[in-house]
């Protein structure tokens, strides 16, 4: 039933009045009018508020009006409109403003003089002393309305008088409507209003934005948002929380907090103002994350706020957020149409490959240097429910024992010595929802092996520092070039650990076995770096015969090199192996191997750790994959600078060539042009060559260090 509110008011006002409180309020509560000349004769007064003139006609009814009746006095200020009019008058004469009443006519000359009118003096004159005024021709007289006629001088009409922003609060708050007028845009409402209490219109349109910023949040969080009043009861939600419940507004409004949420100890947020965090409980077989806070303010208890989150939905989020954390990294950019052959041998492999794909279980990858295993890898997780999500992939024997386990498992800030400000995610964590690809497995020490078998077992980690278990949800694929069946003979390798890997086994053939594969890959790789030459017969029958102990990545490494030569014909002559033989001399080798090597031997750099560290700063910097040419890069630039010479990009790769390291002139043009944007060289005109600056000189000595 709506609330009813009795306007008690002047025929010549009431029913601006009236239409003004309808426009705020719109339909929330019914109005009746009484006029304040009939009310002498009035009978009893009613209504949720009683809304009058002044404080004179109180005093005639205050008698006759319900005593549960809310009371407000009108109080009332001009139009713009008419303010502009006002400040035009210009009189040596009197001003005369009219009003129903001499004390009406006496609070709006009150609040245009509070207006900043102070020039002119105005006189108050209520409507039943205008006939006995005596006026002059240059008097004028101010009116609220055009009803009212003078004998001599001059009328301004300035518009019917409107409520003041005091009276609409009063209303709001005596009618329980606050939460309709905080909806409210009162610039809009008062765009022709002028009020004498600008500084209550401010705070109560700047509370009005805050509550409409609030109501957004509110309204638009992926959250349940639900409160709670001193009962306990469901005050306010949003329609995320309908949706997690699963119930209709009905169904929670007014319902008491452990009838809507179950298993949460609200007592202790009521009696104890204790916060409720991240607490997992089942609801209508959904399994949700509860959080509920206290509402204090000014040290004054009010109820609470329960915070309500699909478990799934946060899983999600997490998801997302570890792709921004991984950025471009860890993502399986390979699929089986990469894998290049038309051979017997090559398509059973893909064809068990791809049944592996639609398992969930752990998958063990052999087979010789080269021959592709992280392709495979990579295209089995593409083709996988998992393939939305990360895949992570990790050297075992490109890192010391504890870096590579802090690297797995994370670490808490402290942890150890050197250990990172906040802590580490490790990647195992990094790989939940996705895959985690295991290369060189048999490399691992056999004190990590027994940690890594409880992953695979349990699904759960530690991170170093930590007593806290987090699970998992990863898929494993390991691969070795090894047979991890001699490994666990010689006991360098868990007997245990070794089947839990080896529940879907893919042996892939080496390049000697798939020789009908040869030129189609090497073609591709052509156009990859972008070959101009032909091969003649003999030099494409070499490339058949040849042993090929690299594999596909040896097959690779010919191509680029054969492209960088600029030739138009490659005779068997050119190729870079000895052709003459079944067993090849050795293989070219890949430049990334190559650079480990050396800086693992470097008097600089006399631990592993410090290579991978040099690696990250790399990769940190440029964003590149393999940063072993990049380190090659700067060091001859390094080293050039210390024996004051300038060096250029054949230089480069000519001291590549004399150091059995592999790099060709278009990967230093791209390198030195990427350190060239960053700051970190100079390139000079012509054949100036390349020095490095001051900051290049830092970031070869902090890799150095």
């Amino acid at each position: 039933m709506k609330k009813t509110i009795t306007v008690i008011d002047y025929a010549s006002s009431i029913e601006v009045i009236c239409n003004q409180i309808r426009e705020i309020f719109e339909d929330r509560f019914s109005i009746n009018k009484v006029l304040a000349e009939e009310v002498y004769g009035y009978g009893e007064i009613s209504g949720d508020m009683v809304l009058l003139p002044s404080d004179g006609i109180l005093n005639v009814v205050k008698n006759r009006i319900d005593t549960k009746s809310e009371i407000a006095i009108m109080s009332r200020t001009i139009s713009l409109e008419g303010f502009d009019k006002l400040k035009k008058l210009e009189s040596d004469e009197s001003i005369y403003l009219v009003d129903n009443t001499y004390e009406r006519a006496c609070e709006i000359c009150t609040v245009v003089y509070k207006l900043g009118l102070k020039d002119f003096d105005m006189v108050p004159l209520g409507r039943d002393k205008l006939e006995k005024t005596a006026s002059g021709p240059n008097d004028i007289f101010v009116f609220l309305d055009n009803s009212s006629k003078i004998k001599e001088g001059q009328t301004v009409n300035i518009g019917e008088a409107l409520l003041d922003i005091n009276t609409i609060i009063d209303i709001s708050v005596g009618m329980d409507a606050l939460n309709l007028l905080m909806d409210k845009d009162l610039n809009k409402v008062y765009r022709e209003m002028v009020t004498s209490r600008a500084g209550l219109a401010r705070i109560l349109n700047r509370a009005n934005r805050y509550d409409s910023q609030i109501n957004v949040l509110f309204d638009n969080s992926d959250e349940g948002i639900i409160e709670f009043d001193l009962d306990r009861r469901a005050v306010h939600f949003n329609d995320k929380a309908i949706e997690i419940l699963g119930k209709n507004d009905e169904a929670i409004a007014d319902v008491h907090a452990c009838d809507l949420i179950k298993n949460i100890s609200f007592n202790s947020v009521y009696f104890s103002r204790n916060t409720i965090i991240d607490e997992v409980i089942n609801i209508n077989e959904k399994d949700l994350i509860v959080s509920v806070y206290p509402l204090v303010n000014s040290g004054k208890f009010y109820g609470s706020l329960a915070i309500v989150k699909e478990f799934q939905e946060v899983e999600k989020k997490q998801h997302k957020i570890r792709k921004k954390l991984i950025g471009k990294g860890h993502r399986a950019k390979y699929t089986f149409d990469d894998i290049i052959g038309d051979s017997l041998e090559i398509r059973k492999t893909k064809e068990i490959a791809m049944r592996m794909a639609k398992s969930d279980s752990s998958v063990l990858i052999q087979g010789e240097t080269g021959t592709g295993k992280e392709l495979f890898a990579q295209a089995i997780h593409n083709e996988s429910k998992r393939g939305d999500y990360q895949f992570v992939a990790v050297n075992c024997g490109a890192l010391p024992e504890n870096i590579l386990e802090s690297e797995l498992f994370g670490y808490e800030e402290g942890a150890f010595t050197g250990a990172r400000k906040g802590g580490k995610v490790g990647l195992f964590e990094l790989a939940h929802r996705g895959t985690i690809f295991l290369d060189e497995i048999g490399e691992m020490p056999k004190s990590l092996q027994i940690k890594f078998l409880r992953v695979l077992q349990e699904k759960e980690i530690m991170r170093l520092g930590s007593d806290s278990v987090i699970s998992v949800d990863i898929r494993v694929i390991a691969a070795s070039n090894k047979k991890l069946e001699d490994l666990v003979k010689s006991g360098e390798f868990r007997e245990d650990l070794f089947y839990r890997l080896k529940i879907l086994p893919l042996n892939l053939p080496s390049l000697r076995e798939r020789r009908d594969d040869i030129l189609d890959i090497f073609d591709h790789f052509k156009d990859v770096y972008e070959g101009r030459f032909t091969m003649t017969k003999e030099a494409e029958a070499a490339l058949l015969k040849y042993g090929w102990s690299g594999n596909i990545r040896e097959l690779r490494n010919v191509a680029e090199y054969l492209a960088s030569m600029d030739m138009k014909t490659i005779e068997k002559s050119d190729l870079p192996f000895a052709y003459d033989e079944d067993v090849p001399e050795e293989p070219l080798k890949d430049g990334n191997n190559i650079v480990t090597e050396k800086v693992e031997k470097s008097e600089n750099i006399e631990d592993s750790t410090s290579v991978h560290d040099s690696y990250e700063r790399i990769e940190e910097i440029f964003g590149v994959r393999e940063p072993a040419k990049y380190i090659f890069v700067l060091k001859s630039l390094y080293e050039a600078r210390k024996n004051r010479e300038r060096i250029g990009r054949r230089s480069i790769c000519s001291k590549a060539l004399e150091e059995d390291f592999y790099i060709s002139e278009k990967e230093v043009r791209n390198i030195l042009v990427d350190l060239d944007k960053k700051a970190y060289i100079v390139i000079q005109k012509g054949r100036g060559g390349s020095i490095l600056t001051e900051e290049g000189v830092e970031l070869v000595e902090e890799l150095l260090d």
